[in-house]
């Protein structure tokens, strides 16, 4: 089935003929469509055939029609001609409109956008846990750092001596599985700065720096 697009004109020919001996013959009158959409009995649009190349041709006419306006879905065409006094009437076509819509390049959205979507869906709507959107917003909120309170730790609090290479970080178990502050390393004086939520227990986990983990120390910010 031929497609055309809302802003297409649809042009048909039809061929008029004697009824009795099927010679190509002018008509009475110039011939008449009407236009219907399918699944409906009213027609959507009707008009007058004009002669098409009348000096070299008999009974051919043709009939156009700009769709704007016309809804998306099929379409049926039927002529009437008269010849002799006799009505004589065909369907003289099917078609379908579709939408004029094309896709530009700026209607694709760049990879970043694509990326974005995704993590918002994420955390938005998989975020119960052991999710990825629980894991995302925990690694959003450890790199944070953002809370009300500063707080100083200096590595000593797990072996008695300040360790000037040491990895910090802290957690809401013990166990050290929920980050949520990520981990920084101790200045020249063995010490981390984290800004941190009142009234929350943290635990301090850590790595020396000959590479041993720490034993994890509770930490209550008032």
């Amino acid at each position: 089935m031929r497609e055309y697009k809302v802003s297409d004109t649809w042009e048909f020919l039809i061929q008029v003929q004697n009824p009795g001996t099927g010679a190509a013959v002018d008509a009475d009158s110039a011939p008449t469509w009407r236009l219907y959409l399918a699944g409906t009995d009213a027609a959507v649009d009707s008009g007058s055939c004009v002669v098409r190349d009348d000096g070299n041709t008999l009974g051919l006419y043709t009939a156009s029609k700009i769709l704007t306006g016309r809804a998306v879905g099929n379409y049926q065409a039927r002529a009437v001609a008269i010849v002799g006094g006799v009505s004589g009437a065909a369907v003289i076509g099917e078609f379908r409109i579709v939408s004029d819509y094309a896709a530009t390049a700026s209607d694709i959205p760049a990879a970043s956008d694509n990326a974005g979507a995704v993590l918002d869906a994420l955390t938005a709507d998989h975020d119960s846990a052991g999710t990825v959107g629980q894991a995302i917003g925990d690694a959003g909120a450890a790199a944070a750092d953002n809370g009300p309170v500063p707080w100083t730790i200096t590595a000593d609090i797990f072996e008695g001596t300040a360790d000037a290479a040491a990895q910090i970080w802290l957690t809401s178990d013990e166990a050290g599985t929920n980050i949520v502050r990520t981990a920084k390393n101790t200045d020249d004086a063995g010490q981390v700065t984290f800004h941190l939520d009142s009234g929350v227990t943290y635990w301090i986990q850590g790595i020396g720096s000959d590479g041993q983990e720490l034993t994890a120390v509770e930490l209550e910010v008032p």
